[in-house]
């Protein structure tokens, strides 16, 4: 008889180790997968888990302030002083940050960060890494209820933690909104698992759906998924469903509906942001929600080449070879949701459901400024990761049944290779974050059309008082999109810094036209207009850029 099945080990007699173990020659491989499917050992995958997110987004801590670090950080006054904590809560949010919707949790964490760290970048990169570090680690304890085997959560984990779509997230310090309404999305529903009485579990669920709401709206859908997971078996059985006391999903609206009044009926902006929608109108964007979720997939499963702005400029219309692709898609889509529904599949079909309706709110059926943009993945990432680990599992459950046991088994190869590549991009992504220039150039790299990325290298070379080529960079882009205030702007600044004021006032005037309630070209014009002695126009301008919201100083002199 082949001595691989003669000697049965004694720990496939262990309920809580699923597969059987069949050689002594691999008794301490055994042993180490016990180990790590032991409850009590769930701190050393937590430790490896944390260890590896830390190495590979330890290299952020080197970068600079980018993307729209410089508005939101180093030029934000608001964020100097503790004393405006307080007018978070009050109307003037909107005239002293550069915020266009209300995340006071976001600017909450600022402020912590500029108390700590004034202005060096090291420190807010810090805090990102950390959120999402905080992150993973709920993440594995809730894949927990869905996934039976430690070893495959634990790649479920690490899947996400080093996905190159979630560098933008972790590196982009104006963008932490999604990596704070990861963390309590997550930490809502790692709640709602807990055996805490109902009274405390009740308060720390709304407490938690709260402070998600109010880092970003793409929390949301939060409360559509309590529903679902009643059809969802938990991780320890495939009979005993989810119970979800009603008065929990109570208090997940009730912490909507007190969002929903302080957002919509009290703190809202007193000038609405103007947004390019995708398609030229507001239908249009609509009927492209499906090519977005698709491109979502694309970059979820292919994750490279990535790019800080993606350009759809190309896209008119309604109808479009986009969008028809985009809606074929949602109804393959659809069917195979339902397919596994009637199938009873419910953690596929929930891991399913969480991707699409996180995707919701980024999907453009509400058109957003930027159309699409790999930090909207964040949340939708976790869904990915829960059907990773699922595949990770069936292939290794089956694959130990079948053969003897060794630790290189197929599906740990082909798992290892795929945290390499995903470490690999992302050590790689982390890189291109380092600086403006960096960052920009390899956008332009990838879209020579790009606004955005046009306009970041115009300021890098400004700042470096570079103005000869940022000015052919920032023409060229209003070559792309005339109707660009900010970059007739900054072309603005760039006549002024090379002594051709008279173009400087026309690019201002230009600006306002395209927007007349743009704060920052009122006061740029202001003292325009005072330097050449037009003092009349010069005030009027400057109570202008006060009405709009530009933080100018009270004892503000000409």
């Amino acid at each position: 008889m082949n001595h691989w099945i003669t000697h049965v080990n004694i720990f496939e007699m262990r309920s809580d180790f699923p597969y059987p173990v069949f050689s002594l020659q691999n008794r301490f491989v055994s042993a180490l997968m016990l180990f790590m499917n032991s409850w009590h050992e769930n701190y050393i995958a937590l430790f490896f888990l944390v260890a590896l997110t830390l190495i590979i987004f330890g290299n952020t801590l080197f970068n600079q302030f980018t993307y729209d670090d410089v508005t939101v950080i180093v030029t934000n006054r608001f964020i100097t002083s503790m004393r405006n904590f307080p007018r978070i809560f009050t109307k003037t949010y909107f005239r002293e940050t550069p915020e266009k919707s209300y995340r006071p949790v976001v600017t909450a964490t600022y402020f912590l960060d500029h108390a700590l760290w004034r202005k060096r970048p090291v420190g807010y990169h810090l805090t990102n890494v950390l959120i999402h570090v905080l992150t993973v680690y709920l993440l594995f304890y809730f894949l927990m209820h869905f996934i039976r085997s430690r070893e495959a959560c634990f790649f479920a984990a690490l899947l996400f933690a080093i996905h190159p779509v979630v560098c933008e997230a972790v590196n982009s310090i104006s963008n932490r909104e999604d990596l704070l309404a990861g963390l309590f999305v997550i930490a809502a529903f790692r709640t709602v698992f807990q055996k805490w009485i109902l009274p405390v579990r009740l308060f720390f669920i709304f407490l938690f759906t709260s402070l998600a709401l109010f880092s970003k709206e793409s929390a949301l859908p939060l409360i559509l998924i309590l529903p679902i997971l009643k059809f969802v078996p938990q991780g320890e059985s495939n009979s005993r469903q989810h119970h979800i006391p009603v008065l929990i999903w109570l208090s997940q609206t009730v912490a909507l509906l007190f969002y929903l009044i302080i957002r919509f009926l009290i703190m809202v902006p007193e000038n609405p942001m103007s947004t390019k929608v995708l398609g030229g109108s507001s239908v249009a964007a609509a009927a492209h929600c499906g090519y977005l979720f698709m491109l979502a997939w694309r970059y979820m499963l292919i994750p490279f080449p990535l790019n800080a702005d993606y350009v759809f400029w190309h896209i008119r219309g309604i109808i479009t070879p986009q969008s028809v692709a985009g809606f074929a898609f949602l109804v393959i889509y659809i069917v195979l949701i339902y397919i596994l529904f009637k199938h009873r599949r419910y953690v596929s079909f929930f891991a399913l459901m969480w991707i699409l309706i996180f995707f919701l709110p980024v999907s453009n059926l509400i058109p957003l400024t930027n159309p699409f943009a790999e930090r909207y993945l964040y949340l939708p990432l976790m869904g990915l990761s829960l059907l990773g680990g699922m595949a990770y599992e069936y292939f290794h459950a089956r694959m130990f049944l079948k053969s003897p046991i060794t630790f290189w088994k197929p599906n740990r190869i082909v798992g290892l290779v795929l945290i390499i590549f995903c470490a690999y991009l992302s050590v790689q992504r982390n890189l291109v974050w380092s600086t403006d220039r960096t960052l920009w150039s390899a956008t332009l790299r990838r879209e020579p059309s790009s606004i955005r990325a046009l306009n970041g290298v115009a300021l890098y070379y400004i700042w470096q008082d570079k103005y000869d080529k940022a000015e052919p960079l920032l023409k060229k882009a209003c070559i792309i999109d005339p109707d660009d205030y900010e970059i007739r702007n900054n072309l603005a600044m760039v006549y002024v810094k090379t002594n051709r004021l008279r173009e400087a006032e026309t690019e201002l005037r230009k600006a306002l036209v395209l927007k007349p309630d743009y704060a920052t070209a009122h006061f740029n014009l202001a003292l325009l207009l005072n330097g050449f002695g037009e003092k009349e126009e010069a005030e009027s301008h400057l109570q202008l850029a006060k009405r709009f919201g530009y933080p100018v100083p009270e004892n503000f002199e000409w």
